[in-house]
């Protein structure tokens, strides 16, 4: 049974005039641990209060009305972002195609800085769009956006190809703000200590697409894997979502491996962080199961079955950060790579540091342009 805190006294909204709205998906309680820290970070990057006093929340599944419209136009500006926005199934509908069920009319009519912030384009090898609506949907976006930020080069690389030339130029890159965490989080210190803990992420939704028929040999090579790293380190599974244990669950039953879980889905945005940056490695299949930790400080390997994990170990120029999880030799690779990382750690913590200045710069690059279109000295 989940236990509710009641806050006496909930944050005050803010003056609609001095506020940004904000176009995400919000994880309600028990959920993608990647999807409840992703609004707030997105918003760090603006404003160093992440709460209602600046901010107005337009949840991207809703129908966008007329009524969104007026409470949108009474704002400074319009942010969207936090998430791959630009994926077919999690949230269809006719009006565009993508996550945010805007119809092209009133987004044209919007009237305040729309600034697309930090979004992926994230369909899977195979999947499709409905190519027309969600072209022209895109188009229209890109149009009208102040800013138009995606969060990995392999996005833009698929976006551009989708619209005119003309338009390619307004497509550009900002890292996901989870990536640099450590200078978006106010007071951030590095740990003093870190467990000497090796958390694994393995991602179910979607299996079929993940996996095709090599599940099997994905849990055997795992298997072998985390036999070898217990040696070395304290082996946990971390679910971002409840789905997400099903590594635990079948490493007992077909290979006699218990693994402790940490049920991340639970978790507050502080104690997802505080986790990450308090362990030694993270292997991860989801995207934020690479990009938090890395943000945090933390050396990953990323387990690759979606493109996006390849675009962000590429942006980093670190692409041996990451293995494909249909390696015939999944298991001896990882092993490998892991141990690598883990007997010099402090030059892997500094290697994730440094990587991680490169996208500050660039995060800094596009602050400033953000200033001269909101008109204002943000908190980056």
């Amino acid at each position: 049974m989940q236990r509710r805190t009641e806050n006496p006294q909930p944050p005050q909204e803010g003056v609609a005039a001095e506020q940004l709205a904000h176009v995400a998906f919000y994880m309600e309680r028990q959920g993608n641990a990647g999807d409840k820290l992703l609004p707030e970070s997105v918003r760090l990057a603006f404003d160093a209060d992440p709460g209602p006093r600046r901010w107005h929340s337009v949840h991207a599944h809703r129908l966008f009305d007329e009524a969104a419209l007026e409470r949108v136009n009474a704002r400074r500006g319009l942010v969207i972002g936090g998430g791959g926005l630009f994926i077919p199934d999690t949230a269809p509908n006719g009006n565009s195609a993508w996550q945010w069920n805007v119809p092209d009319a009133l987004l044209n009519r919007i009237d305040v800085p729309v600034m697309v912030y930090a979004v992926g384009f994230n369909a899977f090898d195979g999947q499709s769009y409905r190519a027309g609506r969600f072209n022209t949907a895109l188009r229209t976006l890109v149009e009208r956006a102040s800013f138009f930020g995606l969060r990995n080069h392999g996005s833009i690389e698929k976006v551009r190809s989708l619209l005119p030339a003309g338009l390619h130029d307004k497509v550009r890159f900002q890292p996901c703000p989870t990536t640099v965490t450590r200078q978006l989080v106010a007071g951030w210190t590095d740990p003093s200590h870190r467990e000497n803990t090796v958390l694994v992420n393995a991602a179910y939704d979607r299996a079929g697409l993940r996996f095709g028929h090599d599940y099997g040999h994905f849990l055997a090579e795992m298997a072998k894997a985390v036999r070898a790293l217990g040696a070395h380190a304290e082996v946990k599974c971390v679910a971002h979502s409840l789905d997400d244990e099903k590594i635990a669950f079948d490493l007992r039953r077909e290979h006699g491996i218990s693994l402790p879980v940490i049920p991340m889905y639970d978790f507050g945005n502080d104690a997802i962080r505080d986790t990450y940056a308090r362990t030694k490695l993270v292997i991860g299949m989801r995207g934020h199961a690479g990009m938090i930790p890395f943000g945090c400080g933390t050396p990953i390997i990323s387990l690759i079955s979606h493109p996006k994990m390849a675009y962000f170990l590429s942006d980093i120029e670190r692409p041996e950060w990451g293995i494909s999880v249909h390696d015939k030799n999944l298991g001896a690779v990882l092993t490998e790579r892991a141990l690598g990382l883990l007997d010099d750690h402090a030059a892997s913590v500094a290697d994730v540091h440094g990587r991680q200045q490169e996208l500050w710069k660039v995060t800094e690059a596009n602050a400033a342009d953000l200033r001269v279109i909101l008109g204002r000295h943000p908190a980056l």
